[in-house]
């Protein structure tokens, strides 16, 4: 089952390196420059710790994505968290998906806020299996381990995909 289904993630993922295509199934999206800065938040001196995480988020965003990896040549989606959160605030955050979401304040999806967790539920289980940041407007930024796209991504949480898998939102940052 478990090969079926990894065959599966890759034969539908799609790659759009330069496009402003949304990938319906993924959700997977590429940003112009303007468009990115706006989500990131990078056109303005950071007044909170949640603001400088985001904006930190950026630098790794296209970074491969290496189970265990917590540094700019490879990452996985609670390295990104961890890596960021120490490089920006000082703060440690868990190293695992599952760990931060044992430990961060829940958030209802409708009440999610830039630079909050967002849980998904993505091998098969009902478990907590990947995490990544909301960034706004229904998009979050995470290392993402399949397919072709296995790189940190900004994608869409309204996608058939993350729609399913969602599991929670985490609050890591007081506001």
């Amino acid at each position: 089952m478990r090969i079926f289904i990894i065959a599966f993630l890759m034969i539908t993922t799609f790659s759009f390196a330069n496009s402003n295509v949304t990938d319906n199934f993924w959700g997977t999206t590429n940003f112009s420059e303007a468009e990115l800065s706006e989500l990131f938040g990078t056109g303005k001196q950071p007044t909170n710790d949640r603001e400088k995480f985001v904006q930190g988020l950026r630098n790794y965003l296209g970074v491969p994505y290496v189970y265990g990896g917590i540094n700019k040549k490879g990452i996985d989606c609670s390295g990104l968290l961890y890596t960021v959160s120490l490089e920006t605030t000082g703060k440690p955050l868990p190293r695992t998906s599952a760990a931060m979401h044992r430990k961060f304040e829940r958030v209802l999806k409708y009440q999610l806020k830039p630079g909050d967790a967002v849980f998904f539920a993505t091998d098969g289980t009902i478990n907590v299996s990947h995490v990544g940041v909301y960034l706004g407007n229904n998009y979050f930024i995470h290392a993402q381990s399949f397919g072709n796209n296995r790189r940190v991504v900004i994608s869409d949480l309204s996608a058939k995909y993350w729609k399913r898998a969602f599991y929670s939102g985490g609050k890591i940052f007081e506001d």
